[in-house]
């Protein structure tokens, strides 16, 4: 488990310090760098995948948060993370593809959905932890 754990810190915080560079080059800068400076659809298809990894952030605090803690605590985390992850990235890749027509809002965007998503699976994460928490710390002192 120990493994897992510095698996997770090391990748969710290198992803996270890439976006965090990345941050201040536009998706257009982007396209000129990749080569494709004159692709309409470049800028779109950079910030959709700048979106979608998004989701390395809340995994890295949480990773921060739990990286000593027991591993009855991490593991229960990441059976929820392992199926939550994968969904919130699937959805926020359809949503980057949910356009109406213009004189409509569009409510299911990218961003909408991916800030929901992540808020959410923040939240859901801390619930776990602190449930965990209690369960380890607490509950067994209790009955000890």
């Amino acid at each position: 488990m120990k493994k897992i754990k510095n698996i997770l810190l090391l990748v969710s915080g290198v992803i996270t310090g890439m976006l965090v560079y990345l941050n201040n080059i536009t998706p257009s800068q982007a396209c000129v760098y990749l080569g494709h400076a004159n692709s309409l659809e470049c800028g779109d298809t950079v910030f959709n995948i700048g979106i979608i990894f998004l989701v390395s952030i809340p995994i890295f605090v949480i990773s921060i948060i739990t990286y000593f803690m027991k591993e009855q605590i991490i593991s229960a985390w990441l059976k929820f993370a392992y199926w939550w992850v994968p969904l919130t990235m699937f959805l926020v890749f359809l949503a980057s593809f949910a356009s109406g027509p213009s004189y409509f809002p569009n409510l299911l965007s990218n961003r909408l959905v991916s800030f929901l998503m992540y808020c959410l699976f923040f939240i859901i994460s801390l619930i776990i932890i602190i449930v965990q928490v209690i369960k380890v710390y607490f509950l067994k002192k209790k009955s000890n």
